[in-house]
């Protein structure tokens, strides 16, 4: 049987399990609701920038009327939503009006 200063760490250390565990949920969670990441300057693969993007330096930029996410492309295709463009792959369906 448990003494007294057995089972306190015990339940105490169970608490502190569940609350811990309740924070992950609650971070993971948070985690899925953020704002989905707008486009971001990608290096520079060969002579021309992708579509809404602008040479600088050794990297291609988004423009100013851009709202289009690009990355490389690896391979001879781009996934489902993106379409090819130079030596990347471009959002598709995002649309190139003026950002806010």
């Amino acid at each position: 049987m448990l003494t007294r200063f057995e089972f306190l760490p015990l339940v105490g250390g169970m608490v502190l399990g569940a609350a811990v565990f309740a924070a992950g949920v609650w971070t993971f969670a948070r985690a899925e609701t953020r704002q989905p990441i707008g486009p971001t300057p990608q290096p520079k693969i060969g002579a021309a920038c992708p579509t809404g993007y602008q040479s600088s330096g050794g990297y291609c930029v988004p423009g100013p009327n851009t709202s289009c996410r690009a990355f490389p492309k690896v391979g001879a295709t781009c996934p489902t939503g993106y379409t090819t463009s130079f030596d990347y792959c471009v959002e598709t369906g995002c649309g190139s009006s003026s950002r806010r």
